[in-house]
């Protein structure tokens, strides 16, 4: 039978895997629509990839984490993951009327994925403690 802690990860690397997916499916529409059905944003488009690319990086970072130990092999294959998919993402772009594939955006996108592997990282330093204390209360690790 499963421990407890057992299936929580368990829990925690599907939900982590299906965020990723359910981003990345979002992303790769919203980037291969027609250039004119492209709703007008105040911000500039350079800002939106930094944007969603920090989102995927951090997932990825999460989704890896939730599997297997966080070392730095973790961190670098999200980050590649990211700015790889971003390679593809402008590369395909070129098929679709209206839109156009661009090595600055790219950069945007590989910067993205850094700043969200490294927020990761961050929030992953700052509640592992708290959740390592938690774990160890419920299974009465710690004395009282």
């Amino acid at each position: 039978m499963l421990k407890l802690q057992q299936l929580a990860a368990i829990r925690w690397s599907r939900v982590s895997t299906w965020a990723v997916i359910i981003y990345w499916a979002a992303m790769t529409l919203g980037t291969h629509l027609p250039g004119q059905s492209l709703p007008a944003t105040p911000y500039s488009d350079k800002s939106l990839h930094l944007l969603a690319y920090t989102g995927f990086g951090f997932l990825i970072a999460w989704a890896w984490a939730a599997r297997r130990p966080l070392l730095w092999g973790g961190p670098l294959f999200a980050i590649a993951a990211a700015a790889g998919y971003g390679v593809v993402d402008e590369l395909t772009q070129l098929l679709v009327p209206g839109r156009y594939g661009d090595v600055v955006d790219w950069l945007y996108d590989a910067a993205g994925a850094v700043i969200g592997v490294a927020l990761f990282l961050l929030v992953y330093a700052c509640t592992r403690p708290v959740l390592r204390a938690a774990r160890n209360q419920k299974l009465g690790v710690g004395g009282r």
